[in-house]
């Protein structure tokens, strides 16, 4: 008798809980990507997992009903454990986008990272045995965080009088004081579901704020990794071995899938920076090396934008290396043309 109470406590606290969470969102907010995945997880065709880079995918323009499953700096371990997971699920997928920018095969999140990274992976993936079973330890905090998200709720009800005592609150992310400095809305009609299915942001940088950001975020990533280069000379390698093998596995499928490399646009202030430079030649043999698997295709785009940017103009970056909407729509028709021209249609 005292269990079925105490479930029945338990089930009555979730539902409070979270009925205040859905108080307090907007409707922006009540709709995610996870919902979205496990409404329509049988329509999809096509997913991109790995870095933020990842966000130049835009799938209506690629002709693909996609979903990007990126997470910030996602490794390519990472890529493999995510896009079992994934595609355990929705078992239609038949184009693996992956972007493989400079320094992307010589990273690993296992060096250099203090912050819990299973986490992150996690909760951006749709809940299924295989995740409970490989981290239990971190998967149950984490249910019990999804059941009872007094943290959420108490983020919710700050952010309403935050609100409410001020206007300077955040666009697409970003604080209004960088807004004001570097960023530019742009303005346009977007499907909202998407925009979350793709994560696409609708801010270009301002021009003048390139060199800037540019030099920031070259040290962050080349800070990462020497890092993991420091810490296992053999990951380049490693790296190779576990895309090949993944794309072995797809032979397996039912559906017929490939996987598809993609050195995505970048900006000249960020590829030309010298610390990047100096994995590139190593980068592209690497590929080179990886477009022999009969499986994976590999293409290049990080000069894309160059010629159109060369007035000193941006309508298609966000910061100094990630596409926002304009920018991953273009892009996304030129890839597609290109892989169309390769498979002769």
């Amino acid at each position: 008798m005292f269990t079925l109470k105490a479930i029945l406590a338990t089930v009555l606290i979730s539902v409070v809980i979270n009925g205040m969470l859905y108080f307090f969102q907007d409707e922006r907010k009540v709709t995610n990507k996870l919902q979205l995945f496990h409404e329509g997880k049988d329509e999809f065709t096509a997913l991109a997992v790995g870095t933020s880079h990842s966000i130049g995918f835009h799938f209506p323009s690629l002709g693909q009903k996609g979903i990007n499953f990126y997470d910030g700096g996602g490794d390519i371990e990472e890529v493999v454990f995510k896009s079992g997971i994934i595609m355990d699920q929705a078992v239609n997928i038949g184009s693996i986008f992956v972007s493989v920018s400079p320094g992307t095969l010589h990273m690993s999140q296992n060096y250099g990272n203090n912050i819990n990274r299973q986490l992150v992976v996690i909760k951006n993936l749709p809940l299924s045995y295989d995740v409970l079973l490989s981290t239990p330890s971190i998967v149950l905090p984490s249910l019990l965080e999804f059941l009872f998200p007094i943290l959420e709720v108490k983020n919710e009800i700050k952010e309403k009088i935050d609100l409410s005592l001020a206007s300077s609150k955040n666009l697409n992310g970003f604080s209004t004081d960088i807004n004001r400095a570097c960023l530019k809305p742009i303005l346009t009609e977007v499907d909202k579901d998407a925009l979350i299915l793709g994560g696409y942001k609708l801010v270009t940088l301002l021009p003048n704020c390139l060199d800037s950001y540019a030099a920031n975020t070259v040290t962050s990533h080349s800070s990462h990794i020497e890092s993991t280069i420091l810490s296992d000379v053999n990951m380049p390698s490693i790296n190779v071995s576990r895309l090949s093998g993944m794309a072995d596995e797809f032979k397996l499928r039912k559906v017929e899938t490939r996987l598809i490399l993609v050195v995505p646009p970048l900006t000249v202030e960020y590829y030309e920076d010298e610390r990047i430079q100096k994995w590139i030649s190593e980068h592209n043999k690497l590929l080179a090396e990886l477009s022999k698997h009969p499986n994976i295709d590999v293409y290049d785009f990080h000069d894309f934008f160059h010629d159109e940017m060369a007035d000193g103009s941006n309508d298609f970056f966000y910061d100094d290396d990630h596409l926002a909407l304009p920018g991953a729509i273009k892009f996304s028709k030129a890839l597609k043309q290109a892989m169309d021209e390769r498979e002769g249609r």
